[in-house]
């Protein structure tokens, strides 16, 4: 019987995707699709080596994010005189959890309908993937989002990736007691730690924008159970003093102006 897959453990060094596993990034500090577009496009010599063949096949050792596919599927959609049928075969031992690559793919706006496209593909309901690909994929406004993610709220209560999007885009909107109420309702744990963390996070964050620093102090600190790397520590510390500092003075400097 094969072993069960072990899924890559997200974590960021400096800001860039890094596995702690392996002691490497996933990119360079100066952008992951323009990695993907300059070593893996223009050292395959691709779009040219596909135009106007019937087939052409790729093989990837190591998909990582998927985002050497995700450069490559973008190119060929674009390209007018591209294959007709692309097949693109990647391995990887340690793939990402779901929420952990919507993490990774937040900064690539360049690839975003692929990315959206391709985290759909692996949510295991066929409903809920229908439907969330209507909500991630569209060019909507944040209000018509979330109007359709409290709608999949109530008919999949115990989907966590559902409930944890619903909190970020609210927490986006500036709508900060209500994206804490929703985060802090998530049903079970979420797959990934690091998104965990950042789930944390984002309500700590909710909760010092309503002024409530020492509520906001346990969740800064409940965020390290997920990601305790140095970097992140630093970031909890800081926030700390922060909340420290507003609690005993803020009141009293705004009184004053």
């Amino acid at each position: 019987m094969p072993a069960p897959l072990a899924p890559a453990r997200l974590a960021f060094k400096d800001g860039v995707p890094y596995s702690e596993a392996f002691g490497d990034v996933y990119h360079s500090a100066a952008g992951g699709p323009g990695q993907a577009g300059h070593v893996f496009l223009d050292g395959n010599g691709l779009p040219q080596r596909w135009a106007g063949r019937r087939r052409f096949v790729i093989l990837e050792t190591g998909f990582g994010a998927g985002l050497n596919f995700l450069a490559t599927w973008q190119a060929w959609r674009r390209d007018p005189r591209r294959c007709e049928r692309l097949h693109f075969v990647s391995v990887e031992k340690h793939p990402f959890t779901l929420e952990d690559a919507q993490l990774f793919h937040e900064s690539f706006y360049e690839l975003k309908s692929e990315a959206a496209e391709l985290r759909l593909a692996i949510v295991a309901n066929p409903g809920l993937r229908d439907s969330l690909r209507d909500v991630l994929t569209a060019d909507r406004p944040d209000s018509v989002r979330v109007d359709s993610l409290e709608q999949l709220r109530a008919a999949y209560p115990q989907s966590s990736l559902v409930s944890y999007l619903l909190g970020r885009i609210l927490f986006r909107q500036g709508n900060y007691q209500r994206s804490q109420e929703v985060l802090s309702g998530i049903p079970k744990p979420l797959a990934s730690p690091f998104l965990s963390y950042l789930a944390e996070q984002t309500q700590a964050l909710s909760l010092f924008e309503q002024e409530e620093f020492q509520l906001a102090k346990v969740h800064f600190w409940n965020s390290l159970n997920f990601d305790s790397t140095r970097y992140h520590q630093n970031s909890v510390d800081d926030w700390i003093l922060r909340c420290d500092w507003m609690a005993e003075f803020a009141s009293s400097y705004l009184d004053s102006h």
